[in-house]
Parts: C-alpha cells; sequence; structure tokens
C-alpha cells in the first residue's frame, strides 16, 4: 500500500513543462514530508552537487559521501533557507563546505594511519582540466551572491537564460549582465592563481563538466531513502546512514552554526563597541586564518571597481542610445516645423475666387472680436453674389461671437500647440539628456505633429 501511495504522489506531481518550484517543493517538504517532492529535489540539483564533491576530492567514494552529507545537511536545515526559491545556490555552498570538510578528514586520517595502511583507497589521478575546475570551484564559492546564483543555475545546472531569469524574477538582460560580470570576475581571479583562462574558455569547461555530471540510480536511492528516514526522527547515529556521512554530516552542521555564533558575536561586538571598534573588529575577523577563503582587501577592491566600471558602462551606452533617439525627434520636429510654417504662408495670402477677394481661408475669422464683439469673419469680400454671401456670413459669424461671449473674469483656455511643446522638451533634453519626462513629452508631441493633417498646395495654383 505505502508503495502505491507512492507511485500516486510521483505521478500526481506536475511534468516538466509545468514542474513546482524549488520553494514550493521544500515547503511540502517540511510541512508533510512529502517523499515525492524530496525525490524531486534530489534529482532536480543532484547533478549539480555530485559536479562539485567529484571536482574538489577526486575520489569517487568519498565524493559520494560527500553528495550524501549534503543532502542530509539540507534535510535538517529545511526550515532555515531563505529564500525558498534558492535552493540551488544554498546546496551548491553547502555542497563545497562539504567537499572541503572531508578533504580535511581525508588528509587527517591520513597522516594518522601508517604507511602500509595507506593504500586502501587511492585518489584518481588528476588531469590538468582537474584542477582548473578544483580552483574554479573555490573563486565561485567566493562570488557575491547574485552573481554565484546566476553562475549556478546557467552554468552548472545547465538553465538557459530565460528559465532562469524567470525563476529569479529579473529581466533577461540583467541575469545575462550578471552573468557575464560573473565570468570575467572568474577569469580574472583564476589568471591570478596561474591559470589564464578566458571568459569563453570558462564557458566551456563548465559547460562540458555540466554534461558529463550525472547521479548513478543507487545513489539516487540510497540518499532518499536516508534522508527520508532522518527526515521521520531518527538520529544520525542510529545506524540508518553510514557512519562516514553521519561524521561528515555533524561536522558541517557545527561548522555553520559555529560560523551563526561567529557572525551573532561580531554584531554584538559592533553594538557594544560603537562604529569606530566596529571596524577593527572587522578586520580582525577578515584575518582569522580559519575563514582562509576570504579575499585579499586589494583583491577585493579591484573586483568593486571592475563592477562599477562595468556598471558605468552601462549607463552610458543607455545614455548614448538616449541622445540618438532626441537627435532623431529633433529632426522630426524641424521637419514638421518647416512644414507647418509652409502651409501657413500658402494659406495667409491674397486669393482671387469666386470673383472677390478674400483673405487666408477666407477674410477676418474667428466669429469677431475677442469676447464676442461684432466682425466679419467666414467670407470673403467679392463681386456680384460673393458680397451680399460674404457679408450674411460675416454678419452670422458676428453674431455668433456675441452669443459665446466667455465669462467676465475668466480666460480663455489656449489651444494646444505641439510643436511648442516639442521644442519645451527638446531645449529640457539638450540641458539634461536623462530627463525622462522630458523625453516622454517630446515623443507625445512628435506623435501629435504627425497626426495632424499635412497642408495642402495653394488653391489658387
Amino acid at each position: 500500500m505505502k508503495n502505491v501511495v507512492r507511485y500516486l504522489r510521483r505521478v500526481a506531481l506536475p511534468k516538466e513543462g509545468d514542474r513546482p518550484t524549488d520553494g514550493e517543493l521544500l515547503e511540502s517538504f517540511r510541512t508533510t514530508r512529502d517523499e515525492a517532492a524530496f525525490e524531486t529535489l534530489l534529482r532536480r540539483h543532484g547533478p549539480m552537487v555530485l559536479g562539485v564533491c567529484r571536482r574538489t576530492l577526486r575520489n569517487a567514494h568519498d565524493a559520494e559521501d560527500a553528495f550524501q552529507a549534503t543532502f542530509l545537511v539540507l534535510v535538517c536545515k529545511a526550515s532555515t533557507i531563505r529564500p525558498r526559491e534558492r535552493v540551488g545556490n544554498w546546496l551548491y555552498g553547502v555542497a563545497y563546505r562539504t567537499a572541503l570538510k572531508a578533504r580535511a578528514m581525508n588528509t587527517r586520517r591520513r597522516i594518522k594511519e601508517s604507511a602500509a595502511r595507506d593504500v586502501a583507497r587511492p585518489e584518481d589521478t588528476a588531469s590538468p582540466q582537474d584542477e582548473i575546475l578544483k580552483h574554479l570551484d573555490a573563486e565561485i564559492s567566493r562570488l557575491p551572491d547574485k552573481y554565484r546564483i546566476a553562475v549556478v543555475l546557467c552554468e552548472l545546472e545547465g538553465k538557459s537564460r530565460k528559465e532562469a531569469a524567470r525563476l529569479l524574477g529579473l529581466a533577461e538582460g540583467t541575469l545575462s549582465w550578471r552573468l557575464a560580470w560573473a565570468r570575467k570576475t572568474l577569469a580574472r581571479r583564476l589568471s591570478r592563481r596561474g591559470i589564464p583562462l578566458s571568459a569563453g574558455a570558462l564557458t566551456v569547461a563548465l559547460s562540458g563538466e555540466t554534461a558529463s555530471a550525472g547521479v548513478p540510480p543507487t545513489l539516487l536511492a540510497t540518499t532518499a531513502s536516508t534522508a527520508l528516514a532522518v527526515a521521520a526522527g531518527r538520529a544520525l547515529t542510529a545506524g540508518a546512514v553510514p557512519a562516514e556521512v553521519a561524521t561528515l554530516t555533524e561536522g558541517v552542521l557545527k561548522a555553520m552554526l559555529l560560523s551563526k555564533l561567529k557572525l551573532l558575536w561580531a554584531v554584538a561586538l559592533v553594538v557594544s563597541v560603537g562604529a569606530g571598534a566596529s571596524g577593527l573588529a572587522f578586520r580582525a575577523t577578515a584575518a582569522d586564518p580559519a575563514q582562509g577563503r576570504e579575499v585579499p582587501a586589494r583583491a577585493r577592491v579591484q573586483d568593486e571597481l571592475e563592477e562599477l566600471r562595468l556598471e558605468i558602462e552601462a549607463l552610458r551606452k543607455g545614455l548614448h542610445t538616449t541622445r540618438e533617439r532626441v537627435k532623431s525627434l529633433e529632426g522630426e520636429v524641424e521637419t514638421l516645423k518647416r512644414q507647418r510654417v509652409g502651409g501657413m504662408m500658402g494659406m495667409g495670402g491674397p486669393t482671387m475666387g469666386g470673383g472677390g477677394l478674400g483673405f487666408g481661408g477666407g477674410g477676418l475669422s474667428g466669429g469677431g472680436l475677442s469676447g464676442g464683439g461684432l466682425g466679419l469673419g467666414g467670407g470673403a469680400l467679392g463681386t456680384s453674389g460673393g458680397m451680399m454671401g460674404g457679408m450674411g456670413r460675416g454678419f452670422g459669424g458676428g453674431m455668433g461671437g456675441m452669443g459665446r461671449r466667455q465669462p467676465q473674469g475668466t480666460k480663455p483656455k489656449a489651444p494646444a500647440d505641439p510643436l511648442a511643446d516639442a521644442e519645451k522638451a527638446l531645449k529640457e533634453l539638450r540641458q539634461r539628456p536623462d530627463n525622462k519626462q522630458a523625453a516622454d513629452a517630446l515623443k507625445r508631441a512628435v506623435e501629435q505633429l504627425e497626426k495632424q493633417p499635412k497642408p495642402k498646395d495653394n488653391p489658387g495654383k
């Protein structure tokens, strides 16, 4: 019956195209001990975790022990992972720490053992590629979190940039920029270690490692059963977990606890001593030999300067694009301005039509004097047939103007002038090219000018 329930849970999980997020799976496992949810996390991130362990340890058995210990730590710390959607990034950090712990334990054991007994578990022969990848993990672990997670998702887990950006809630361009910065930083740091490797070659090396990483089915099954036994309440030392894996897991958990206590101690010291002493405490903590992976001050400053340089370069590109757009819109405004002036010149001259003399567009228009006075409009003074019609239309327009008098004390609303708005926006953009409101106003004014009917040729021609 238990096997049937487990099978139904596996079937009920959404498939690859509609699969749940890491946060949903972790929450399901944490609250209900959902076996299928944990197995999905194991299959999803297992290749990346095993790859880290293999590159660091170079011994198949040791790597598998570190692999199991990493996921046992996940079981024990499931309720403390924040943010829950970044389980992969968290697992990478734990896997690298676990592999380093296993390597240190093996070194101490070999020192204690005699040379005659130290042949039971030989290490695999390390190739130059293995040496590069070993140092690569050390540098990836030192990247700032927002850059490291981009490398983990795209380079180590093989996700597309579109999918990784969706998982992180970022624009695809932002993720691509972070990934490019991480590659350049890794290549520069590796060159300091005497490993000249370009960003392109770095991508090829990581892609090849991702493609070759695979978790044996037996290791998946063993890890799942062991982790679920621990999640059910069985102690690490109760026999459900191999002794070496249990020792490694406990060592990593203790190291994580000590790191948290050190952080709390540092915070308390900062609060109690003050800002001046806090700087000294921070430098003393950074110089602690136990923190062997801390970045030297000069290298850290260089990395920050490089990040700022790339951000400035991106801003310059954006500013150049904005200026080019402003120049284009400025040309359009000048063209529309010339067309408008030409149209007004064509409409304003005296014309002969209908046997009489008319003023631009049919005489003095506007329906009368300002405020509704008596005026002539809408007609032309002409010869027979034109004069009476013109006078009739003129007096009609004048009377209409009297009927539409503005209330006393109010000013008539000026009609919108998109050309003036465009020139005003251009003036503001020349002073401040990054003025977004002026750019939007210029765009709207140009659209209004383009919608206006183009002036026709002089009808008298």
